[in-house]
């Protein structure tokens, strides 16, 4: 069995909450569990954020392939203007 330990951070320091008759409280704004409902219950809550993992809305950039990386960019063509005397 995998147990993982969920992070959280509160803007309210001393943030209590109860779940199933039990209280908990985060410390410096800080929380970490491995109970299933204290999780579920903390996703929930207003003015908690999830700070284990990467957010929802942060997607990761796809990598680039050395190849393509290294690829010189075209220049643009100038015409050169001459001076007529």
């Amino acid at each position: 069995m995998v147990v993982l330990l969920a992070e959280f951070k509160s803007i309210y320091k001393g943030l209590s909450f109860k779940v199933n008759g039990i209280y908990y409280k985060f410390r410096n704004g800080k929380f970490k569990t491995e109970v299933k409902e204290v999780i579920e219950a903390l996703e929930k809550l207003a003015g908690v954020e999830r700070v284990d993992q990467p957010q929802p809305e942060q997607k990761a950039q796809p990598e680039l392939k050395k190849e393509e990386s290294q690829k010189e960019v075209p220049q643009p063509k100038t015409k050169t203007k001459t001076k007529k005397k």
